[in-house]
């Protein structure tokens, strides 16, 4: 750090640098030009480091390097880059890249530079890494490319942070952020010293004056000392004007609507597997948070959440996200996620998988399904193979609806209707109607469908509407072959006469019973008799 009005600048302690090695003709004329654009005081420093400032400042800096009068060191590295500038160098200089305090050191105070051309034009913060009490800390010039200033020479302290520790030591680097430090550390006080005269110092392994919100996201964590660790790709751009990067162990994300988030471990990698804010969570709405009631963490999405428990994470979205909250979430009847929501059947929805039950989406919804339903529903094929489609309503009752059929608990048994026959019994009441339950899945008898109730037996041709048929007349009609027979399918259900007999039509003919004698007349066409007359 440095010392800074009212009090006056520290001497220069200058460093010894070693000879300098014997060149090549072609290593010489390139050194040449490398020293053309650096200090002299730099000039004993390798011709590689020398090259990588120059190409560092033709891609940090181009501008400001052509048109003003300065070195390419200064346009990276600002001015009093020197250890002879008496100034403290940045602890990414010497801490291998950290933007943290190294071993030995603590926070002890900050200023505050005003519009930072480093902080997109907002204040930018200078944190003093002062040496811990009891610790030693030799004074020195630091060795980076361009930031060579003091190590452990400058004793001073503005004094905001750690007020527990008393005295002043030397300040053995200076941390940068562009957030407020008694956000960035709760240590910290909130007196403001304010010192405008480093608005231009930098170092390579800080962002430079083109940062973006996630470079300047990723300094205020630390750089390569945060969580994060060190990048494993450039910058991308996302959808809908966003951005994202990659790094060791996590992820920063940036949407103007949604600002920056960061996420790591299981979070980070099951997003990542999902195609980041690309795939189907979209951009992140919050950072890690704990469940409430349970163990693990969440993070919410546009379009979903991410839980990790035990680090294995789980990614809810789309309705299945919705339908989970209304559950109660994690703490609710359905638990936690035990897999992530992935397409199923025919492609039009997907499956969410959890603890104690499954969530499937389709276009008409989400709905879940528990216990032997749900058991009985995948038994038999789910969305895919079972002939009922995608569930499309309420899953908490005793029947449950899907695209093409109805599952229906009768005490310890799941019956399964389908086509004609589950909608008119849905239409009659359902289980609380006059067919009362089922008592067992519908079968196919040929090309008719047959399914059993309490109270009577309903038939379906495909295509045509269901019928049903209560005794005497469906015993009669069962004795002479059934839907096999040559009456072929009801085409109505049965009922009485004015007369009083028991009557129902079929496709070759009626069954009319009489109610005395329990003797059934079997009507069939004849060449003077309409179809609609026998019906009749």
């Amino acid at each position: 750090m440095t010392t800074t009005a009212p009090l006056s600048r520290p001497s220069a302690t200058s460093g010894t640098s070693a000879p300098r090695a014997r060149q090549s003709l072609t290593h010489r004329a390139v050194d040449g030009l490398a020293r053309w654009v650096a200090p002299q005081a730099f000039s004993r420093r390798s011709f590689l480091v020398r090259a990588a400032i120059v190409g560092s400042v033709l891609t940090i800096a181009p501008l400001r390097w052509a048109l003003r009068p300065t070195s390419a060191y200064a346009s990276i590295c600002g001015e009093g880059a020197s250890c002879g500038g008496g100034w403290t160098a940045f602890c990414c200089t010497i801490n291998e890249g950290a933007n943290t305090c190294p071993p030995g050191s603590y926070v002890a105070g900050w200023w505050k530079i005003d519009r930072s051309p480093f902080c997109q034009g907002s204040a930018r913060y200078i944190v003093d890494c002062n040496r811990t009490p009891g610790e030693t800390c030799r004074c020195r010039c630091a060795t980076g490319s361009c930031d060579q200033r003091r190590v452990c020479c400058n004793n001073f302290r503005y004094g905001q942070c750690n007020t527990q520790v008393p005295g002043v030591t030397e300040v053995v680097c200076r941390v940068v952020i562009c957030t407020t430090p008694w956000t960035w550390d709760p240590a910290c006080g909130t007196t403001v010293r304010t010192d405008n005269r480093t608005v231009t110092h930098n170092a390579p392994c800080l962002p430079g004056t083109n940062a973006t919100a996630i470079d300047l996201r990723y300094q205020d964590l630390g750089l390569v000392g945060s969580e994060l660790g060190a990048p494993t790709a450039a910058e991308a751009t996302g959808p809908r004007g966003g951005a994202w990067r990659r790094f060791e162990n996590g992820v920063i994300t940036w949407r103007e609507a949604v600002g920056t988030h960061v996420l790591t471990g299981a979070i980070a990698r099951e997003y990542v597997e999902l195609n980041g804010p690309g795939g189907a969570l979209g951009y992140p709405t919050s950072e890690h948070g704990s469940v409430v009631g349970g163990p693990g963490v969440i993070a919410t999405f546009e379009r979903g959440i991410v839980i990790a428990r035990d680090g294995v994470a789980a990614a809810v979205f789309g309705p299945a996200a919705d339908l989970f909250a209304e559950l109660g979430g994690p703490a609710g009847v359905l638990g936690y996620p035990t897999a992530s929501t992935q397409p199923v059947g025919d492609g039009r929805g997907g499956v969410t998988r959890f603890e104690n039950g499954a969530i499937y989406t389709s276009g008409a919804g989400a709905a879940a399904l528990f216990g032997a339903l749900l058991e009985r529903y995948e038994h038999l094929g789910g969305p895919a193979d079972s002939a009922l489609g995608y569930p499309v309503g309420d899953t908490t009752g005793m029947q449950v609806r899907f695209e093409h059929g109805l599952l229906v608990i009768v005490g310890d048994q799941v019956r399964v209707l389908r086509g004609a026959i589950a909608r008119r019994f849905l239409a009659e009441g359902g289980i609380d109607g006059p067919w009362g339950p089922p008592t067992g899945d519908q079968q196919d008898v040929g090309v008719v469908a047959r399914a059993e109730f309490a109270s009577r037996t309903v038939f379906a041709r495909p295509g045509a509407a269901a019928w049903a048929l209560t005794d005497p007349v469906l015993r009669h009609y069962l004795d002479v072959g059934g839907p096999g027979g040559e009456l072929g399918a009801p085409t109505s259900d049965s009922f009485r006469t004015r007369s009083g007999q028991h009557r129902a039509s079929f496709e070759g003919g009626a069954i009319e019973v009489s109610p005395v004698r329990d003797e059934a007349r079997i009507l069939t066409p004849r060449s003077t008799r309409s179809a609609t007359e026998v019906q009749r």
